[in-house]
């Protein structure tokens, strides 16, 4: 028996489920275990129904920035710094405008974007000429 079956909580749908796991594992605590109120079965259900819809959606989106966005990006660095703006893409309003129509996606999705706009900027900064 897997020991660290026995030190997990679990909730059961209906006593009749409680008393076969109980059955089937006779070591468990039987104090770590209870059957879910209707209350709870209707939270678990309306929870995991939200977490579908959010997963479907995420899961329609691409993992990576297409080449275009990333192009974009770029361009917007450049106009960044020839706007006056500082080197960081937090101050740039078409940022802010850029992430915000473009949530939900995976964590690290955004990198190649704030990537392409600093090389932008800086590589505006280096074809200026010098003060």
């Amino acid at each position: 028996m897997d020991p660290l079956a026995l030190r997990i909580a679990a909730k059961f749908h209906s006593p009749e489920e409680l008393r076969e796991y109980l059955k089937e594992h006779p070591d468990a605590d039987r104090s770590q275990h209870k059957v879910m109120t209707p209350a709870e079965k209707t939270r678990d259900y309306k929870k995991n129904e939200k977490d579908a819809a959010l997963v479907a959606r995420v899961s329609a989106r691409a993992d990576k920035p297409s080449p275009d966005m990333i192009s974009q990006a770029f361009k917007a660095g450049e106009a960044a710094h020839k706007a006056g703006l500082p080197p960081a893409s937090a101050r740039d309003p078409w940022m802010h405008k850029f992430l915000s129509e473009n949530r939900g996606h995976p964590v690290g999705w955004t990198m190649p974007i704030l990537e392409a706009w600093a090389k932008g900027w800086h590589k505006a900064n280096l074809a200026s000429p010098e003060e």
